[in-house]
């Protein structure tokens, strides 16, 4: 599809007559879309002048066409002036302008005073009107075009709630496309939306937002190694929170959504915007979360609107799993019939706890490239949507009696961790706060899975320190550190005498004393062989920054034995969350 621009001075007759043509061809062809813009006469010459420098164009009269691509993207062409678009109309679609000289005039002077008061209203309007900014980075993905006409529409924000979006460009191959999306928006004409920017300065864009969805997507590249690929998304991310945190709003709200490692990087916004509350940082799970209750109900032959407190928890994008003990489904066809109240049982209408178990997360983790197969493209309406309710829910309140997964701040709920973002289930206030569901029972099943999806975050964190390394073959094995160990350990070492140093085993007594003490050093102290062992030792320190710093616990000690202690593990199950990660 396309988009033909004519822009020309308000006071002009050939655009008069070029955008008089225009409208004839978009009342008549369905896919015949058309963009005007009226510039002020005494603006027209610099607006022009810096649209052909962006463009590579020359031109110097008015009006001026041209036509975007909008599904494919790409460079603008130009098209000419107005007896160019004329002789266009004429050889594509058969039609030309009958106007005269006097009718083309006459219309000039209209849309000259049109132009006047519209300016003026605006400039009125603004003075009263103070809305909210939202910023999306990444704009060129997928999902931003289809998350514009909705965030427009005032059910995400409030009917009432006034905004201007603003598109963050990753790349400057993607700046025309973003152009067209602004452009889209724009032409949408929703009465809540004041105003569409485009941003390639991300400290120019997150300026006084309130709200900032970050889409941007650093994946793990063929051949590179884990802790190089963690490295660039903490540079990535930590450069945004720090731009987030002196530009943006104290009150803005910030979710990260996408692929990669995204609780790892909601750690790092964290940790590098302290101005910002940590409870205004969010992971979107209902990606995950939608696309698990679309296979329950392909299963059950129901709509997956009806599949409701389906859980996830973990580490979105990696170690994660999913809770169908509380899932329940409206509008089944059973022998039993209700309201539209009435739910039954998920687990007793699947009746399959093995294929809950093995088949159901590996077709919930095939669920995105089986869709974008289908399509032949990649896929955002999904996305779109998961961003867009989870944003409506955190600002107006989630249906009553349902309960949906959030990736938030833990603070030893179930045992996670204090400092980590974790995937947990949580109600949403209509003042703008999310609220964790404390109440659900946790079988020893739930308690070994979050066990290993926390062990597999800080598995992330360790190797980002340099705590654990790979080989070529992708295997992770712990490096020689300073790192406290617990008595037990030191003493099973000192038991031992294959791995240790010539200088242990001149003196075990004074190797096991000082590792009791926490004073093993560098040189001293064995190298773990095997994930399992260094995932082991990760499980022994406190929370830290993704940059090593220990966090502060609440009471503001800091022993590392009075922080929020992990659940411990066995050495094969510490190792699981590296074999398994989906």
């Amino acid at each position: 599809m396309a988009k033909f621009v004519v822009a020309g001075r308000s006071d002009c007759p050939y655009f008069a007559r070029a955008e008089l043509l225009g409208d004839r061809l978009a009342k008549n062809l369905p896919k015949f879309k058309l963009h005007k813009i009226m510039i002020q006469p005494d603006q027209w010459d610099e607006w022009l002048k810096k649209t052909c420098e962006e463009k590579g164009w020359t031109f110097s009269k008015s009006p001026i066409v041209w036509r975007e691509l909008i599904d494919r993207g790409g460079k603008g062409v130009l098209i000419g002036g107005a007896n160019e678009f004329q002789e266009y109309a004429k050889a594509y679609y058969d039609l030309e302008s009958d106007m005269n000289s006097f009718d083309m005039r006459t219309i000039s002077d209209e849309n000259k005073a049109t132009k006047n008061e519209l300016d003026q209203e605006e400039q009125e309007f603004k003075a009263l009107s103070k809305p909210v900014h939202l910023c999306i980075t990444n704009a060129a993905h997928p999902a931003c075009y289809h998350m514009v006409s909705t965030l427009c529409s005032g059910r995400v924000l409030g009917p009432d709630t006034e905004l201007t979006l603003r598109f963050l460009v990753a790349k400057e191959e993607d700046l025309e496309l973003v152009r067209g999306l602004a452009m889209e928006a724009e032409d949408l004409a929703h009465g809540l939306l004041r105003g569409v920017k485009i941003y390639s300065d991300p400290r120019e864009a997150f300026e006084d937002c309130s709200y900032i969805i970050i889409m941007d997507e650093l994946l793990q590249m063929d051949g590179e190694f884990k802790i190089d690929w963690l490295k660039r998304n903490y540079s990535f991310f930590s450069t945004y929170a720090v731009l987030i945190n002196e530009k943006a709003l104290s009150s803005c709200k910030v979710m990260i959504a996408g692929n990669g490692p995204l609780n790892f990087n909601a750690i790092t916004v964290q940790r590098s915007s302290p101005k910002l509350a940590r409870q205004n940082i969010v992971v979107v799970s209902s990606v995950v979360e939608n696309q698990a209750k679309a296979v329950i109900g392909e299963r059950l032959s129901v709509n997956p609107a009806g599949v409701v407190n389906l859980l996830v928890w973990g580490n979105i994008n990696s170690k994660h799993f999913f809770d169908v003990n509380r899932c329940r489904i409206h509008g089944y066809d059973g022998a039993v019939w209700g309201p539209y109240w009435h739910s039954v049982d998920a687990r007793e209408m699947v009746h399959d706890n093995k294929w809950l178990a093995r088949e159901f997360p590996s077709q919930v983790a095939a669920r995105k490239q089986k869709v974008s197969e289908a399509m032949g493209r990649a896929t955002g309406l999904s996305m779109a949507n998961a961003i867009t309710t989870t944003l409506q829910y955190w600002c107006q309140g989630s249906p009553t009696g349902q309960i949906f997964s959030l990736g938030v701040y833990s603070e030893n709920w179930y045992k996670i961790p204090e400092g980590l973002f974790f995937s947990v289930p949580v109600t949403m206030d209509p003042k703008g706060f999310w609220h964790v569901v404390q109440d659900i029972e946790v079988s020893q099943d739930m308690a070994d899975n979050i066990h290993l999806a926390v062990q597999d975050l800080k598995l992330h964190l360790a190797i980002f320190r340099g705590e654990i390394t790979e080989t070529e073959k992708g295997e992770e094995t712990a490096q020689a550190t300073t790192e406290e160990e617990v008595p037990e350990k030191a003493e099973e070492k000192a038991a031992d005498g294959s791995d240790k140093t010539e200088e242990e085993v001149k003196d075990k007594d004074e190797a096991a004393a000082a590792a009791s003490a926490g004073e093993a050093s560098g040189e001293g102290q064995p190298v773990a062989e095997g994930a399992a062992t260094a995932a082991e030792d990760v499980q022994n320190e406190a929370p830290q920054t993704p940059d090593g710093n220990q966090e502060e616990s609440n009471s503001g000690a800091d022993n590392p034995s009075e922080a929020p202690a992990a659940v411990e593990e066995s050495a094969e199950s510490a190792a699981a969350p590296a074999e398994t990660e989906s």
